[in-house]
C-alpha cells in the first residue's frame, strides 16, 4: 500500500496523464482508507476548475502564462527602483 506522499504525487499526476492500472488501483485503495488524501483530491480538482475558469489556456499543462501588461506609471516606478538597486541605493518611493 502506498503512503500519503506517494498518493499526493499520483493525485497530481492523474491530472496530467492517465495513470497506469497499478497506479490507479494503489491510489484508489489508499484513498479508500485515507480521508486526508480524499480531501486532497477534491482540493486539486477545485484548483484545476478555478485555474481553467480564470486562466484560459494558462491552465493547460505546459502552456505559457499570459503576458503581464503594466501601465506607463508602473513601468517608470520599476525603472527607478531597478536603477536605485543597481546603484546600491535602498531609497523607496513614498
Amino acid at each position: 500500500m502506498i503512503d500519503c506522499r506517494e498518493a499526493a504525487v499520483l493525485s497530481s499526476a492523474e491530472l496530467d496523464r492517465p495513470l497506469r492500472r497499478g497506479e490507479r488501483l494503489s491510489l484508489w485503495l489508499h484513498r479508500l482508507v485515507c480521508p486526508a488524501c480524499r480531501l486532497y483530491k477534491r482540493q486539486l480538482e477545485a484548483m484545476r476548475r478555478v485555474a481553467r475558469r480564470f486562466g484560459d489556456a494558462s491552465a493547460e499543462p505546459g502552456a505559457a502564462p499570459p503576458p503581464v501588461r503594466l501601465d506607463a506609471a508602473a513601468r517608470e516606478r520599476l525603472r527607478q527602483r531597478l536603477r536605485a538597486a543597481a546603484q546600491g541605493d535602498d531609497a523607496r518611493d513614498p
